[in-house]
């Protein structure tokens, strides 16, 4: 009868390991199902980063070349006179800059 109750107790014990086996095996095969999720979102996150990158250096370049036609623009919209006037306060403020800085 010993001996059964060993036979029995082994049997018990290994059905309790394989269950456990079972479960660690589920778990490992959920895991490994999210992890190629999570990779595809990586990629495609990846992906997506890469062309609002390229969205960002365009705009940015539309941005400079709108910032430099509009200084054209505003020199360009001045009369010949209000040039002369402009051209004439920034000689006064040089000259004035000049005379503070000899002094």
């Amino acid at each position: 009868m010993n001996e059964l109750s060993k036979y029995e107790s082994i049997i018990n014990d290994l059905n309790l390991i394989e269950t456990q086996a079972e479960v660690l095996k589920n778990k490992a095969k959920d895991i490994e199902i999210r992890n190629i999720h999570i990779e595809r979102a990586i990629e495609q996150m990846k992906a997506e980063n890469a062309a609002l990158s390229q969205k960002v250096v365009k705009l940015e370049g539309e941005i400079d070349r709108l910032i430099g036609k509009a200084e054209l623009n505003i020199f360009n919209s001045l009369t010949s006179k209000e040039k002369e006037t402009l051209k004439s306060k920034i000689e006064n403020l040089i000259n004035k800059i000049d005379y503070h800085l000899s002094s």
